[in-house]
């Protein structure tokens, strides 16, 4: 009989000997087939027994991972002159990006977002976050130079992502859709054209129920390497794990940012991580800043790009008023971003506006 997960693993008696020639007894040092080796009595990763099938496969799949991409140590320099002359053409820089075409936002961050940056979008709680994020998923894959997208929810299911889907890609009102107001022929008709649209464009894959970072990280890379999957969206940072002893709350917020930027930087994709926004930032409907993240140093830190979301107080019947905040641009300019959030298929649109902000001055 095999023995359980998480229990010492003996090999045969006979094959095993003690360095001296002897047969083992106890948990002296021995060899195998002459092999020095140890008695295995349990399986830590970060200093955590690990007995859950599931906890063991991902610890494994992160060593995995760290022998395939041969460690930071064996990763090799580039000379200035060869990164210069690479870059002959200014449409090759762009290809790369990951496109983003929401009215000025796609301005702001000149037309994308690069690759091996870390993006943040920070919002206070049903002000549009997972919205924005699931958008950006969209809106790269119906881009004619689009890709394939990674979309990691903790706090929905893969069924209510997929309602939320149908509406941004139908235009039927989600409360409509959920509250079977639609008749039967209506939804399915709108249905097969979202399937069509889907179909059509780069997909769009949708992982639940997974909070621990090492997991998300180890189907991100599954999905970069067999889907070629160009952009990953966590939400949201809060409600993720990290396993590990950690003094302070905002040391294991910096651990887990740490591991989304090495994931953009070691892959060369995209990575955006939703986050929530202190609850001094709500005081009077006033503009969040970097200082209304929370545990705000070590993301701020990591972040190549921060996006805030300020909800106005401008409303035209389902339209809300919406500024994207630029607050952050490691490569560029920060501004602002006018936008329209459609409450009823939870969606932001294009606002024909002048841009706002040091982003806007001295562009033609």
């Amino acid at each position: 009989m095999p023995p359980a997960c998480g229990q010492p693993v003996q090999p045969a008696k006979s094959a095993i000997t003690k360095s001296a020639g002897e047969p083992v007894s106890g948990a002296s040092r021995h060899s195998f087939d002459g092999v020095p080796c140890e008695p295995v009595e349990r399986v830590d990763y970060d200093g955590r027994r690990l007995t859950e099938p599931d906890d063991i496969i991902t610890a494994m799949e992160s060593g995995i991972d760290a022998i395939r991409e041969g460690g930071e140590g064996d990763r090799d320099s580039q000379c200035e002159a060869d990164l210069l002359r690479s870059m002959e053409n200014p449409h090759e820089l762009r290809r790369d990006k990951v496109p983003v075409t929401l009215g000025q936002l796609g301005f702001l961050l000149d037309g994308g977002l690069d690759p091996s940056s870390l993006t943040i979008i920070g919002a206070r709680p049903s002000c549009g976050k997972t919205s924005l994020g699931l958008g950006l998923c969209l809106h790269a894959s119906r881009a004619s130079d689009g890709c394939a997208s990674l979309f990691a929810s903790i706090e929905m299911s893969a069924q209510q992502i997929g309602l939320r889907l149908l509406s941004m890609r139908s235009g039927v009102s989600i409360g409509n859709i959920r509250r079977g107001v639609i008749d039967e022929d209506a939804f399915r008709v709108e249905r097969n054209k979202a399937a069509l649209a889907a179909q059509n464009g780069q997909p769009v894959y949708i992982l639940d129920g997974c909070s621990d970072v090492r997991a998300i990280i180890a189907h991100a890379k599954r999905h970069i390497r067999h889907r070629d999957v160009r952009l990953t969206v966590v939400d949201y940072l809060g409600l993720c794990s990290m396993p590990g002893d950690f003094d302070r709350h905002d040391l294991r917020v910096g651990a887990m940012s740490k591991a989304f930027k090495e994931l953009a930087v070691q892959s060369g994709t995209s990575v955006i991580v939703l986050s929530q926004l202190s609850r001094a930032s709500a005081s009077g409907n006033r503009r969040p800043g970097l200082s209304d993240l929370r545990d705000s140093g070590n993301i701020e830190q990591d972040a190549d790009n921060v996006i805030l979301i300020h909800r106005e107080n401008d409303r035209h019947d389902d339209l809300f008023g919406t500024t994207l905040i630029v607050a952050k641009q490691r490569q560029g300019d920060t501004g602002d971003a006018q936008v329209w959030y459609r409450r009823s298929t939870m969606s932001y649109e294009a606002r024909h506006v002048e841009p706002i902000g040091a982003a806007a001055e001295g562009r033609s």
